[in-house]
């Protein structure tokens, strides 16, 4: 919708107010007019609401827990018109960070509201396209905020939710003991390093337990990720990052629990089963610097019931990919 036609829409709604309001002084009569200006009222705050408003139609949306229905044996939904609320989500975002005592990431996201609020309301085609090839939307604290203490959020913080026969099942603390990755989140997190935005941001990413561009070495990936953009340029579109570690850990935690809640949303034991992500294979942090020996930052899902951090050879593998992610900000 143009300004042109936000105007008319707005011209609409006055005229409609304004006639609504004569029928008042004799209802009766003028029920049949004041029933369609009530309609057409109705009908221009749906309109402009798809303008300001923080909610997100998508047509043909795929559900992106289409795996883990997969996994249990069950019946992948079918693509679906559905109608996504970022705002009631970037709320549950918060409350979910402060669940997992990281308190200052839902203080950081809660202080730039307004502006994630016009974010959501200046992308929508954006935001509604991404979903529509299957990612899910995460709302992230701002560099400084999102990278103090990363250790102890990899580690402690952000676990993914994991299930077998219909039971939780307890997600040990996550393994990183390699110094080259420690070193690079301590430096991340005092200079403005990689293209990690300042403040709040929305992240889309794809939950997918295969991540992409395998059988290629981390030169060829990083290659193929500038090709990409150059075409999103063209296209117009935001350009796609190879996610980095806090926000791994975020897509695994609430990929894993966002399939849960399922459950209570219908009524019913949907999974038995619930496995994190990259328990086939691993993801490559082919953003971060290469080790003195050249190895690569790498993560996956170990059979011991936690998340492994390493480094790992940047030669080609089937199992080693690497995961795209868009941030908004």
């Amino acid at each position: 919708m143009d300004c042109k036609q936000i105007q008319q829409q707005y011209k609409k709604l006055s005229d409609n107010v304004i006639l609504f309001r004569t029928t008042e002084k004799d209802f009766r009569k003028e029920r049949v007019t004041a029933l369609a200006c009530k309609k057409n009222i109705e009908s221009v705050f749906l309109a402009l609401s798809e303008v300001f408003g923080a909610k997100i139609k998508v047509e043909n949306m795929p559900s992106p827990f289409a795996e883990v229905y997969t996994a249990n044996r069950l019946p992948i939904p079918e693509k679906k018109t559905q109608e996504i609320d970022l705002e009631a989500q970037l709320e549950e975002d918060c409350a979910a960070y402060r669940e997992c005592g990281l308190a200052s990431w839902a203080d950081n996201i809660e202080t730039f509201l307004p502006r994630l609020k016009t974010i959501i309301r200046e992308n929508k085609r954006q935001v509604a396209r991404e979903l529509q090839e299957g990612a899910i939307a995460i709302f992230m604290p701002g560099r400084a905020v999102q990278y103090a203490n990363a250790v102890e959020t990899l580690r402690k913080k952000l676990k993914p939710v994991r299930k077998e026969n219909g039971e939780e099942k307890k997600v040990g603390d996550g393994y990183l003991k390699e110094p080259h990755i420690i070193a690079e989140l301590e430096k991340i997190a005092r200079e403005k390093t990689l293209d990690i935005p300042e403040v709040p941001y929305l992240m889309l990413t794809k939950p997918t337990q295969d991540s992409e561009l395998t059988s290629k070495t981390v030169d060829e990936q990083i290659a193929e990720i500038v090709e990409m953009n150059k075409k999103r340029t063209e296209d117009k579109l935001a350009p796609v990052y190879s996610i980095l570690p806090p926000e791994y850990v975020a897509m695994q935690k609430f990929f894993t629990a966002r399939a849960e809640s399922l459950k209570k949303k219908t009524g019913k034991r949907l999974f038995g089963k619930l496995y994190p992500l990259d328990s086939l294979g691993y993801t490559r942090f082919v953003s971060m610097r290469l080790s003195g020996g050249g190895a690569v930052p790498r993560c996956f899902w170990s059979v011991l019931g936690s998340l492994e951090f390493n480094c790992e050879d940047p030669s080609p593998s089937v199992v080693m990919g690497v995961r795209f992610v868009v941030r908004l900000f």
